[in-house]
């Protein structure tokens, strides 16, 4: 049975950080990724320079006591061993600043994106989190700033979790407009709330802030 998830795993693995070529490779990745809640997924850093945020550090840690990225790490040893140095070099090499930044504080978002020079790629693969911290005015209230706010032209928000879908109005206020969606062919295995459960590709870019 371990085998078998070992298996599994490193199959749905593999598919995810091909997904992730494939939007590199189409562009959707050129620029700089503002990761919330990004847990131990560091595929993304990959392909892209990612800034990552999740939960306080004091908070932001497994039962076995690693931090997210480290989890990532053992994630990346456990399936990939010959290939791990090589990944490792450049997801060091990717991922900027302070790797457990707080996901849950307005001003880290804004932080973040003050220091990119280029275009930002908000990913929004989990992001749902955040509504078991806070009210639905105070969500709102934040949501709406960083969408209109925070993010800038030619920006993009790119949708891996069905449960973000629940901010396509506030994405769409914010004059986001559809370029791409993808449907996933991957047969998936895990919680509901895996990093690895990614039914479809939704991706949004700003043209315009002014409405």
């Amino acid at each position: 049975m371990a085998l078998y998830r070992f298996r599994q795993e490193q199959k749905l693995v593999v598919a995810y950080r091909e997904l992730l070529k494939v939007l590199s490779e189409c562009g959707y990745l050129d620029g700089t990724v503002i990761y919330p809640y990004a847990g131990p997924d560091v595929f993304p850093s990959l392909f892209a320079e990612t800034h990552r945020l999740n939960k306080s550090r004091k908070i932001a840690y497994d039962y076995d006591g690693l931090y997210d990225f480290d989890r990532g790490k053992t994630i990346v040893h456990r399936l990939f061993k010959k290939d791990t140095p090589g990944m490792l070099e450049i997801i060091y090499k990717n991922t900027l600043g302070e790797k457990e930044l707080d996901a849950r504080e307005l001003k880290n978002y804004e932080k973040i994106r003050s220091q990119i020079k280029g275009p930002a790629i908000l990913f929004l693969k989990g992001f749902w989190q955040w509504s078991r911290e806070e009210t639905n005015s105070q969500l709102q209230e934040i949501h709406n700033t960083i969408f209109r706010e925070v993010l800038q032209k030619d920006d993009r928000i790119i949708i891996l979790d069905k449960k973000d879908l629940a901010l396509l109005p506030r994405i769409k206020n914010a004059g986001f407009e559809i370029v791409e969606d993808y449907e996933i062919d991957i047969p998936l295995i895990g919680e509901e709330d895996d990093f690895l459960n990614i039914p479809f590709v939704l991706i949004y870019q700003s043209a315009s802030l002014t409405l």
